[in-house]
């Protein structure tokens, strides 16, 4: 039976690690799973060491009040992957935690095997950044098809594997006629609504006004009236 340790940081992380897993079952049949995530790979058998929630952070002022929770976490995930010492280390996403406890398991383990799933943006910006993570990653499943010859130039073995949104039930043309209708629809009543409020407040306050400028108003709301008849 393959032995997978596997680190989601965030939901989307989730959502892969879960799409991931459900080919795996099909492919391989049983998998011993270990490792941290959320509800999408907890439905495939992963039970999180602890809740993934606690993960999500973004930006400084997140992160700074959580940060020595953050590092225990990353010590004691490293830990739980040295104990395990599974076939392969799956990290997906989330790199600022992911690969933290990667280069950590790996120090002890030299010869566990560290898959990432998503490949850094190197093509937009801090291509260094695949070079650094080629010292403790062997190989990234990338979702883009332009993605390989960058982690492959950078020491890693890479593969394509797309994104599973792209396997998702596709809208019917009528299907996006019937949203596009509604969301007009939503438009046009949120006018009539904003229209009648003017109105009622050019009637209440018409005597405090100017001759010119309550024309003004009244000019405004017929106006307003064309755009939504």
């Amino acid at each position: 039976m393959t032995r997978l340790f596997l680190i989601a940081g965030e939901a989307s992380g989730d959502l892969l690690g879960g799409a991931l897993l459900a080919g795996l079952h099909e492919l391989t049949g049983e998998l011993e799973l270990e490792g941290v995530g959320g509800a999408a790979m907890a439905a495939e058998g992963l039970a999180s060491r602890f809740p993934m929630e606690e993960l999500s952070v973004m930006g400084i002022a997140e992160v700074l009040p959580r940060l020595p929770n953050l590092l225990c976490r990353i010590s004691e995930t490293a830990d739980a992957v040295v104990a395990a010492r599974p076939d392969a280390l799956v990290t997906i996403d989330s790199p600022d935690f992911t690969l933290r406890v990667a280069r950590k398991a790996k120090a002890r383990l030299p010869g566990l095997r560290v898959i990432h799933y998503v490949a850094p943006s190197v093509w937009a910006w801090r291509p260094g950044r695949a070079r650094k993570m080629a010292q403790v990653v062997d190989h990234v499943l990338a979702l883009l098809p332009f993605e390989p010859p960058y982690m492959i130039e950078a020491g890693m073995t890479c593969d394509f594997v797309g994104h599973p949104a792209a396997t998702l039930p596709q809208a019917s043309p009528e299907e996006v006629a019937a949203q596009d209708a509604a969301e007009v629809e939503c438009v046009e009543d949120e006018l009539s609504y904003r229209l009648r409020a003017v109105e009622r407040a050019a009637q209440l306050r018409a005597g405090e006004l100017a001759p010119h400028d309550a024309k003004l108003l009244e000019q405004l709301c017929v106006e307003l009236r064309s755009l939504n008849p």
